[in-house]
């Protein structure tokens, strides 16, 4: 919660600049601009904890439906493992509950999107037998569980403004570009010099956005860190223990190792022999790993309670924002 806040905060910042910058361009106020900016960009944060967020994700993501020998080796291994959750968990889920996906990538993974989505490479399809695959599928039903998947999601759509601007400021860049190279005599050297104006312009957002990302990356070590525990754990809960440490061991034997300092300090992933030795040790089962923000239903959007609260605390912060625009804007 604290995290996606401070994420709406910086991108709510960054996002108010650019307009604040362009301000007299769109003939509103600068205090109008500044305001509009947190306002978009909360919105787009409570959006990302709904639904829709989750389907609009997933068509950027290369994903197909199961063919049918996928779907007669892969749904009977998640229908045991929503029946083990059910009776560990006291939820009522079914298979139809969830939708299922492949990615052609070769890389040994799976993972999950929004509320009810996993998505499985094809790589673990041909590297991982069926209790493996189990085990990750269990990883992956914790992940969704605790609603970790719905909050990626959120902190995604909330850096959506700014990502976009950015993307069109870009695009204007590479057909100012081309037009140039296009054009003959001092044209051309007058309208590459035109296209770069608004690079000086907006240097300074850029800037920040590249260093604030950075950060926001390192602070998203300690959460997605957690989240990994936290759906291992719930694997494990399960039954599926030794099939975990099984799947970890094949996707260790064929990953490329980074072992520097700046390789491991920005990873947003544990090390496989990180997750298979706190397993071992019995790590992952430490009381920290608890979180209220569960659901016994797919259609619970986010407990409910999580939305609530972080809609209270935006809101609030909205009104602190916008006073203080007023106060030094206006």
């Amino acid at each position: 919660m604290i995290y996606i806040v401070l994420n709406v905060i910086f991108n709510a910042f960054i996002l108010a600049v650019i307009l604040l910058i362009g301000a007299d361009f769109m003939h509103i106020k600068s205090y109008l601009a500044w305001c509009l900016g947190y306002v978009i960009v909360a919105l787009l944060a409570v959006i990302g904890y709904t639904k829709f967020a989750t389907s609009t994700i997933g068509l950027f993501m290369p994903r197909r439906n199961m063919i049918g020998r996928e779907t007669a080796k892969i749904e009977p291994l998640l229908q045991e493992v929503i029946n083990n959750m059910n009776n560990e968990y006291n939820t009522h889920y079914k298979l139809a509950d969830f939708n299922l996906k492949v990615s052609d990538n070769k890389i040994v993974n799976a993972f999950s999107i929004g509320y009810n989505t996993i998505i499985i490479n094809q790589g673990a399809f041909e590297k991982l037998n069926n209790e493996q695959l189990r085990a990750i599928l269990a990883h992956n039903m914790g992940c969704l569980y605790y609603r970790d998947s719905v909050r990626s999601t959120a902190l995604l759509f909330s850096s959506l403004g700014s990502r976009v601007i950015m993307s069109i400021y870009g695009i204007y860049l590479a057909f100012a570009t081309i037009l140039g190279k296009s054009s003959k005599g001092g044209s051309s050297k007058i309208l590459a010099l035109i296209s770069w104006l608004p690079l000086l312009v907006f240097l300074p957002v850029i800037i920040l956005n590249f260093i604030g990302a950075r950060l926001f990356n390192l602070l998203n070590l300690k959460v997605s860190r957690e989240a990994e525990y936290k759906a291992d754990a719930f694997a494990i809960k399960l039954g599926y223990r030794d099939d975990l440490i099984s799947a970890l061991e094949v996707l260790d034997a064929i990953t490329i190792h980074d072992n520097s300092f700046v390789a491991k300090l920005m990873s947003l992933h544990l090390s496989t022999m990180s997750r298979i030795g706190a397993i071992e040790d019995g790590k992952v089962l430490a009381p920290s790993i608890a979180t209220p923000f569960v659901a016994t239903n797919v259609s619970d959007i986010g407990g409910n309670s999580e939305v609530l609260r972080l809609c209270a605390i935006l809101s609030m912060g909205g009104f602190l924002w916008c006073y203080l625009s007023l106060v030094y804007l206006a």
